[in-house]
């Protein structure tokens, strides 16, 4: 028998009604808390700094026995940064990283098993010295010559001890142990979680966001590749590598 594992989802979401519903009906019945951290992102074309498409009371009316709504109206990494000091307060064993646009995809996906999965792997074989694991998430990527792919690719989405963790140097896709400082991604040998899976699309979002998303996703790629050439001096080369990894992080 696995010990009963305290599981959570961590969803940031703004204006994206549909799609919330999408993502909360995927995973309602299969944790035990869901934080979902509303508000919208710095440069995002909008004049109100809450959603009020009927995000907000689609949690009330439908999702509020599990689901604790948070208004932060800030940057990336301070909006998933919530989610992990919610995870302290209540303590949580495993965070399951969500976003709006994605979903539990159910015929791939078995909560309990998923439950006996995670503790068999980071109980009983890595000894607790893991945080970050990858899980298979469904895409659909355009390439060269407007060609699409239709991939399963492995995502930092599975935090064991989330509390431990927090977001580092003011980027959404670094991480690092409050313990001993040490980086960990969901790439440096920690195996995928394969008991749960999830897809992506943006097919229930409306033109008007997915035009403003992009206009705040190339913000954030300029902003966050900036600060690491900043702090590491690059010349033009490296600087285009840093931006290639904070664009492929969104």
């Amino acid at each position: 028998m696995y010990p009963n594992l305290k599981v959570a989802a961590g969803i940031i979401g703004f204006n994206d009604r549909e799609g919330l519903r999408r993502t909360l009906q995927s995973v309602y019945n299969g944790v035990d808390m869901i934080f979902y951290i509303d508000g919208k992102f710095p440069t995002y074309p909008y004049p109100s700094d809450l959603s009020d498409d009927g995000s907000r009371q689609l949690v009330r009316d439908y999702y509020s026995e599990k689901t604790l709504l948070v208004d932060c109206a800030r940057s990336e990494f301070e909006k998933r940064q919530k989610y992990l000091d919610l995870c302290r307060h209540f303590d949580i064993d495993i965070l399951l990283i969500i976003d709006t646009d994605e979903w539990v995809v159910p015929e791939f996906s078995d909560w309990s098993l998923f439950r006996q999965e995670c503790y068999q792997r980071f109980v009983l074989e890595d000894k607790e010295e893991h945080n970050i694991y990858n899980i298979k998430m469904f895409n659909r990527l355009s390439v060269a010559g407007g060609h699409i792919l239709d991939l399963w690719v492995s995502y930092p989405r599975v935090w064991y001890k989330p509390a431990d963790m927090h977001y580092a140097r003011g980027r959404h896709y670094e991480f690092v142990s409050n313990k001993d400082g040490v980086l960990q991604t969901g790439s440096e040998g920690n195996d995928s979680i394969y008991s749960i899976r999830l897809k992506h699309d943006h097919e229930l979002r409306t033109t008007k966001h997915q035009e403003s998303r992009e206009i705040y996703q190339k913000w954030l790629i300029d902003y966050e590749a900036n600060l690491a050439i900043q702090e590491a001096g690059l010349g033009d080369k490296k600087a285009q590598e840093e931006r290639l990894r904070a664009s492929m992080s969104c």
